[in-house]
């Protein structure tokens, strides 16, 4: 069984990153050309996700198209802007404004008819402001009804281009609506349409102690695991840091997984390398991630499923040791 994993990298992680104490950015702002000539020279990569910014370079569709061309490089997915403004403080599939809910739907229109005029074929929909802070002060059902009702008529805008749900456990919002892979299942088994999906960023699975892994064997059972963000953290945020930096041998089962669920999407590196060369950082990731394959496949997967079926550990463990540190 071979698997040879398509690496991407999400636009924004090249450019300036700023946080909350910072919100300028700890770099210099960077043109979309200059950003993807970047990308194009980071060893691995193939592709890049772009951030549909309308009225920006990332919303010019011909530019992008003549500068993908350029750099020969690949644009499989563009993310919807509904996190980063205020007009969605209060979210935007499942709004209690109705005004709001249709204004969502239309950017996310919008974002497809990018995607189309780019060659991307998928669109994230990072929904991180729907949810809520408080207790009381969110109706629950409605609010699921309405996101089921908005992402639907997304999913019926062009069927041809398929939509990822990317969950999240909190922030912005302190409880996020979507929260997790199984209630990202849940729901797109409600939309109901063929084009729905999940995107898993394993950082949001670390970042409430949960397993890459089986988020993606629940996702790639359903057949809806459209698309994977990879970074790393402590488990307690959504640090997004280098891949690797933090957990190794859940890396090596996640990539034995994506080998054995036959995973055929891209494999986006989504890190936020506010202080480092993100170059550097994004070329570390993939060598990481790249590294972990070669050991699965080195290893072997007659081996390692073998010892899972037999429920031993201790033998797992030394079998990750002697090839990995010996």
């Amino acid at each position: 069984m071979t698997f040879e994993p398509k690496f991407s990298v999400i636009t924004a992680c090249v450019g300036n990153l700023g946080d909350r104490f910072l919100t300028s950015g700890y770099k210099e702002r960077v043109c979309l050309e200059d950003r993807l000539k970047r990308i194009a020279g980071i060893e691995g990569i193939t592709g890049v996700e772009l951030c549909y910014d309308p009225g920006g370079e990332e919303g010019n569709a011909a530019l992008v198209r003549k500068l993908l061309a350029v750099h020969r490089l690949q644009a499989p997915v563009v993310n919807a802007p509904l996190v980063g403004d205020k007009r969605w403080s209060f979210g935007t599939f499942s709004a209690p404004d109705g005004a709001v809910r249709r204004e969502a739907v239309e950017t996310a229109k919008r974002t497809i008819d990018f995607a189309e005029a780019t060659g991307a074929g998928l669109i994230n929909l990072w929904l991180g402001q729907d949810g809520f802070d408080y207790p009381f002060q969110a109706d629950y059902a409605e609010q699921w009804q309405n996101m089921v009702e908005g992402v639907r008529a997304c999913a019926e805008y062009k069927p041809s281009i398929r939509l990822a749900l990317e969950f999240k456990p909190r922030e912005p919002r302190n409880r996020a609506l979507i929260d997790s892979a199984s209630t990202s299942l849940l729901l797109v088994r409600e939309i109901d349409r063929p084009n729905v999906g999940v995107t898993i960023d394993n950082g949001h699975v670390l970042q409430v102690g949960a397993n890459m892994a089986q988020a993606v064997a629940l996702c790639s059972r359903a057949g809806r695991l459209f698309n994977m963000h990879l970074n790393d953290n402590y488990a307690g945020w959504d640090d997004d840091m280098i891949a690797g930096s933090v957990h190794l041998v859940e890396y090596l089962e996640l990539l034995y997984t994506l080998r054995k669920t036959s995973y055929g999407g891209w494999c986006s590196i989504d890190i936020f390398p506010y202080r480092e060369n993100a170059e550097r950082a994004t070329e570390e990731s993939v060598a990481f991630l790249a590294a972990c394959n070669r050991w699965v496949a080195k290893v072997g997967m007659e081996k390692i499923h073998s010892l899972i079926a037999a429920g031993d550990v201790t033998e797992m463990l030394r079998t990750i040791r002697t090839s990995l540190l010996c």
